[in-house]
């Protein structure tokens, strides 16, 4: 660009906050080093121990002095090999890969045994000891360990006897922590910490002190090779002497590993020695060279923008120290609504390091004459052209308090311009376009260490005076305001969608085929088990494949006879509503009239159609919420709630994931805790003993063993004792779990003997086992099992071994019971007092699943082409059922309900985000974001502390108040297998007078209703077209001739002539003020105020079509409002 001019404007007031980074260069060349020149520079200052954190051939961590090879790590919990410091970055440690260990979630330890009295790992007074480590941090709070001798938690040591530890603060700094004992066994801690602190997520850093016991200030830190300053900020520094045992040496974590004293991040290079090293020996451990390669502009796709993910930087700040490059990715506009997934190998979600950096580059031209340039971004962002900085957006700096101010709405920037969305901010820069194209980078932190890795609505847009803006892109034109930029964000957000599913399926290939590899042995191992019996041949004519024959043999032998089947109509909604959760659409249904009028086997056409769409994850991801007791609470965690593992439910289902392979990801609980990954199943906060909550959850859903009662004592009416539960409970804990006083029934000397049988006493310890040995032995042959010592491992094998019978048949009754209404074995979750009225039956379909590769989907496509599933409906009676004459009538659910209303109306879902954090200023552990709903299984429970009216989510109420009518609920804090589906009182309310059937009934400007009314050429038609819609049939005579009488008068004068641009002034008339009010001001006057005008326009609804005169557009409101509370309309019939 030869000329311009700029101008900033800061619209928002903030304080920046820049701190500068040291860097540390080592200019040596990399190709001096050899792979063992580091271990070789540690060795010669003779430490006692060496932990390269290389493990031998039982999975044990190396001591590499071999005097005292005794001193080997035993990996404990979530411990799991990563890469530690190497070339180029820190070039002393060659170019080889070189092994560390990783503690992903705070959930494990490596523990070292002490040989005995007066070992090496015991420090007496005036022994002198060096302490270094290299760590690589993704998160710090309170203390975390990075070595530590005793304090472990280990029985027949005290609970307060640290030898000696290295432990990392909150922020950052290094702390050395001991315990001293007097003459008289008076004990007192003494901590020393450093004034400096080592980065979080920036890298690998070497950290290190050297200490003489009794000696007053010989203590000295260090940190990245040079010396820093500390204090001793607890009991002073002593000549005492130290508290010695035989407790064991841990490394990450204490305190009988709790996840708040465990390292989160990596460790390598541990080394512990009997003196003290110079300043001069830690200089030279210390290497670190920054870098950053070249970004050649030729690599940008025409039309594009490429995309780099940066992990390693640092807060508030552009200098960061080692940031690393993880991720690219393209994309067609300066927008970044909505960043790609990170995936671990099994194709799991996982965080990134926080924060990380987005920095994009594209080439776009800029038009001739003078231009406006807004850069609106969530945290501190920059932006440049040409290699010259053109805009600075500030660091996020909203305070948490709650007492912030709701900012006034500014619209002067441009005609319609989309107010800018709290916790975003923007910034304006003039400047004369010279017509050319020229290279733009922006450069954006995303979230913090505390805060959620948000983007908002982070775009450049660019404009000419007085101009509506527009997203700076080769491409696209959407204009920044309320009519284009939602619709905008959905479609754009939706390629991110596909990019994850792309991704996954690439980084998981090795995994898919260890699974194939397994699904063959399985295959193999049954086809060698003797077959069932045969089912005969009973009603031949009512028999379309096994499944018929096993109930149609059933049925004779209760004296009962099968359905006749279903008309099209009836069988294709069913269909629908079973597969993807919704009624069927108008094009679906035409086009399954086309086939079948051209002969083609229509119903099966749709079975596979229908198996195949996306929206069978949306269906089946609500009922798994409930299964497995997914429980997120958007502010504040109360009893039992756990992290949204929603996302990888759904991610499971679109992707069909095999059941085996889902359970055991399931158990292994890897992955985001808060962000989506199976490690929020690991969350129920408040409760002193979560894992057994899991357990009870694994074995009712996989196992139909019900473990309830057994949580306190034995279950009286089951064969389940508490140990069962909790050597469960064990298992997935990875080391012993112990009863706590919540967990057994009180029983007083002089009070009634209790009538539950009590086995286990508070405090009791129990070891990690498979209680059931009775449901099969494993099959699967050794080279197949992973993690043989890990028992969570142990504990996923067990249950989805195909030794294990059991499991596939209670996962093909759940199936069975979901699309026919009633289990072969009810309750499905309690096989103990359950009855299975159709044993060779069951046995089929768990075999078929087996066999097949634990595809679902499979044995739901039998289940569809059958003549049982096709039949006319029946009704329960008291007693249950004997045989499966049809299926049973059933009501829809909440989600089937909510999701079908709009399908048939074809509004968009407008529930605003399901969050009262907007702005993401509270810690990500408080408050959590679920996003914005486009189907019902996204919802959750709207409770907030207090019910305040200013946290209140208004548009999304109407929706949770119909679902929770209907059976639905918010919160889960026990697993639910069963809904209530009973009519109530508040059914026939919601739906007469409730606002979601209201909205979905009104002839608004979003309404596929209207632009049918619009353009029907006569009333036949129209009503036919809506009896599809809304009840997926042709309408019969005397309906016809009922709503003709209805909507006949006026029809030829029901449109009204309007201009588009009339219509389109009519349609955006209202502004409300949405996403201003965050936790951060919701204590604001001015905040109760705009959620009780938000609720007053939810309550007002969206504005009728003004193309329809009113008169009869009510009365064909009325008329759609009448088919959507038929019976027939909330029925699978």
């Amino acid at each position: 660009m030869e000329k311009y001019r700029k101008i900033t404007l800061i619209h928002s007031l903030c304080v920046i906050l820049l701190t500068a980074v040291a860097v540390a260069q080592d200019a040596v060349e990399t190709n001096q080093f050899s792979p063992d020149f580091y271990s070789q520079l540690i060795q010669s200052d003779r430490p006692v121990a060496y932990w390269r954190m290389d493990l031998d051939e039982r999975g044990m961590m190396r001591n590499t002095i071999k005097e005292h090879a005794e001193l080997r790590g035993l990996l404990v919990g979530e411990v799991k090999s990563s890469a530690g410091p190497q070339a180029p970055t820190h070039p002393k440690f060659g170019e080889a890969k070189n092994a560390a260990l990783e503690i992903p979630n705070a959930a494990g330890v490596i523990k070292v045994d002490d040989p005995g009295d007066d070992s090496v790992l015991d420090f007496k007074l005036g022994d002198s000891m060096t302490i270094e480590a290299w760590v690589q941090v993704s998160s710090v709070s309170g203390y975390r360990y990075i070595l530590g001798k005793g304090r472990t938690g280990n029985k027949g040591f005290p609970a307060e006897n640290q030898n000696y530890s290295l432990r990392l603060a909150g922020n950052g700094a290094i702390t050395f922590l001991f315990r001293s004992i007097d003459d008289d066994g008076k004990q007192q801690y003494h901590r020393w910490t450093s004034n400096q602190g080592v980065g979080v997520s920036d890298g690998w850093h070497h950290v290190g002190l050297t200490y003489t016991f009794g000696q007053v200030g010989s203590l000295k830190g260090y940190i990245d090779g040079k010396s820093i300053s500390g204090k001793w900020d607890e009991a002073g520094d002593t000549g005492g002497r130290p508290v010695v045992d035989n407790d064991q040496l841990w490394i990450g974590s204490a305190l009988s590993a709790k996840p708040n004293s465990t390292l989160m991040g990596a460790i390598d290079e541990v080394a512990v020695y009997r003196k003290a090293l110079p300043a001069e020996a830690f200089a030279q451990r210390y290497s670190f060279i920054r870098n950053e390669p070249k970004f050649d502009p030729a690599t940008i796709e025409d039309n594009q923008v490429l995309v780099q993910i940066w992990e390693g930087v640092s807060e508030n700040t552009f200098q960061y120290r080692s940031a690393r490059l993880t991720d690219t990715y393209q994309v067609d506009a300066f927008e970044f609504f909505q960043i790609p997934n990170k995936y671990n190998e099994q194709g799991i979600k996982i965080d990134r390091s926080a924060p990380f950096m987005i920095r994009a580059y594209g080439s776009v031209t800029i038009p001739e004459g003078p231009q406006r340039i807004l850069v609106r971004a969530r945290n501190g962002a920059r932006l440049f052209i040409d290699n010259e900085i053109q805009a600075e957006v500030p660091f996020f700096n909203i305070s948490s308090s709650a007492h912030g101010k709701v900012f006034d709405v500014r619209r002067d920037q441009a005609p319609n311009i989309r107010p800018l969305q709290r916790g975003d901010k923007e910034v304006i820069l003039s400047l004369e376009g010279d017509g050319k194209k020229h290279l733009l980078r922006f450069e954006m932190i995303v979230g913090s260490s505390k805060r959620r890795p948000e983007t908002g609505e982070t775009a450049v847009c660019i404009a000419a005076p007085d101009q509506e803006f527009r997203v700076l892109s080769e491409l696209h034109h959407a204009q920044l305001t309320h009519r284009e930029w939602p619709s905008f964000k959905q479609q754009q957000a939706s390629k991110i969608v596909a990019l994850d599913r792309v991704r996954r399926a690439q980084v998981s290939e090795s995994e898919q085929e260890y699974w194939k590899e397994r699904h063959g042995w399985t295959r193999r191992l049954l086809s060698t088990d003797k077959p069932g019996a045969s089912p005969g041949d009973q009603f031949p004519e009512s028999s379309y494949n096994r499944i018929d024959q096993y109930v149609n043999k059933q049925l004779r032998e209760a004296g009962d006879e099968p359905r006749p089947l279903v008309d099209d109509s009836t069988f294709l909604r069913r269909l629908s509503l079973d597969t993807v959760g919704t009624i069927p659409s108008l094009a679906l249904i035409q086009e399954f009239q086309r086939r079948r009028h051209s002969g083609e086997e229509a119903r099966n056409w749709a079975i596979d159609f229908l198996l195949a769409q996306d929206e069978w994850a949306d269906h089946w991801t609500s009922y798994w919420q409930d299964v497995l007791a997914e429980n997120p609470n958007i502010i504040n965690p109360t009893l039992n709630n756990t992290g949204p593992f929603r996302w990888w439910i759904h991610e499971s289902f679109i992707d069909n994931k095999p059941m085996d392979r889902f359970v055991t990801e399931l158990i292994m609980m890897e992955g985001s805790r808060f962000y989506g990954g199976p490690a929020g199943f690991s969350v129920a906060s408040q409760n002193d003993v979560p894992l057994a909550a899991k357990a009870h959850i694994l074995g009712q859903a996989f196992l139909g063993i019900q473990m309830q009662c057994a949580r306190c004592h034995d279950a009286p009416f089951h064969e389940v004792t508490q140990k069962d539960l909790f050597s469960i409970a064990a298992m997935l804990k990875r080391k012993d779990e112990s009863v706590p006083k919540t967990s057994t029934v009180t029983v007083s000397a002089d009070g009634p003997v209790p009538n539950v049988p009590i086995t286990l006493k508070p405090g009791a310890i129990v070891q990690p086992a498979w209680p059931f040995p009775e449901l099969g032995s494993l099959r699967i042959p050794r080279e197949l099992i992973r993690g043989s010592e890990d028992s969570r491992a142990k504990l996923a094998q067990r249950i989805t071994d195909p030794g294990n019978l059991r499991f596939p048949r209670v996962l093909v009754n759940r199936l069975w019971k979901r699309t026919i209404g009633f289990g072969i074995v009810e309750p499905v979750e309690d096989w103990e007092h359950g009855t299975n009225i159709n044993p060779d039956l069951l046995d089929y379909l768990g075999r078929e699943l087996a066999m097949n590769g634990y595809d679902i989907k499979h044995v739901a496509r039998l289940i569809f082409q059958s003549h049982t599933y096709q039949r006319q409906s029946i009704d329960i009676t008291e007693s249950g059922l004997q045989a499966f004459a049809g299926p049973v009538r059933r009501q829809m659910s909440a989600e089937q309900l909510i999701d079908s209303l709009f399908v048939a109306s074809g509004r968009p879902f407008d529930a605003g985000p399901m969050n009262v954090d907007i702005d993401g200023a509270r810690n990500y552990s408080n408050s959590l974001n679920l996003g914005t709903p486009k189907r019902a299984w996204q919802f959750a429970s709207l409770s907030n502390e207090r019910d305040r009216p200013s946290l209140s989510l208004p548009f999304a109420q109407p929706f949770t108040s119909t679902m929770q009518a209907f059976g639905w609920t918010g919160s889960r804090q026990n697993p639910i297998n069963h809904r209530q589906s009973s009519p109530n009182v508040m059914q026939p309310a919601m739906m007469n007078n409730g606002i979601v059937v209201r909205d979905n009934s009104r002839l608004d400007m979003m309404s596929d209703f209207t632009m049918l009314a619009r353009q029907a050429e006569t009333v036949e038609n129209l009503i036919s077209i809506t009896y599809q819609r809304i009840l997926s049939r042709q309408p019969t005579a005397s309906e016809r001739r009922l709503f003709l009488e209805l909507l006949g008068e006026g029809f030829g004068d029901r449109l009204v002539s309007l201009s588009s641009e009339e219509a389109e002034q009519i349609r955006w008339s209202r502004r409300l003020p949405r996403n201003m009010v965050s936790w951060s001001n919701h204590l604001a006057a001015r905040a109760t105020e705009i959620k009780i005008e938000l609720r007053q326009a939810v309550q007002q609804g969206a504005i009728p079509s003004p193309h329809l005169e009113s008169q009869w557009r009510e009365r064909m409101e009325d008329f759609v409002w009448v088919l959507f509370n038929s019976p027939e309309f909330l029925y699978i019939r």
